[in-house]
């Protein structure tokens, strides 16, 4: 019932909060953005868009050392905030909240990465 719960909320927040589709996109960032990647990734490596793989952010945060509950708190937090934000900013703060988790997203990725590239060579 976890998921059905979830997009019960996500409803009632687009439907409490102005700007339906600035809602659910902000509080869907982090998982739109994460397959984009992915798929970004897989269309640049070749691979088949379905195959499973480890590029995803969750594995990639766990393969840099964070522990599965970190991650797990971290995204949580994400959502809570987003989420806060997508009640209380207007439409143009929406879209500027949009673009900051863009960019943060793509730092964290990065800066993950490169951590876990660093792991691989010891």
């Amino acid at each position: 019932s976890g998921s059905l719960f979830i997009g019960f909320m996500l409803g009632v927040l687009a439907v409490i909060a102005g700007s339906k589709v600035a809602t659910a996109f902000l509080v869907l960032a982090i998982p739109i953005l994460d397959v984009a990647r992915v798929i970004y990734l897989r269309f640049k490596h070749k691979q088949p868009i379905f195959h499973g793989d480890r590029h995803h952010l969750h594995f990639t945060l766990v393969d840099a050392g964070l522990s599965e509950r970190k991650v797990v708190l971290l995204f949580y937090t994400c959502a809570l905030v987003f989420g806060s934000a997508a009640l209380f900013l207007q439409s143009i703060g929406k879209v500027i909240a949009l673009a900051i988790i863009f960019v943060g997203l793509l730092v964290v990725a990065l800066h993950f990465r490169a951590r876990s590239a660093s792991y691989e060579r010891i």
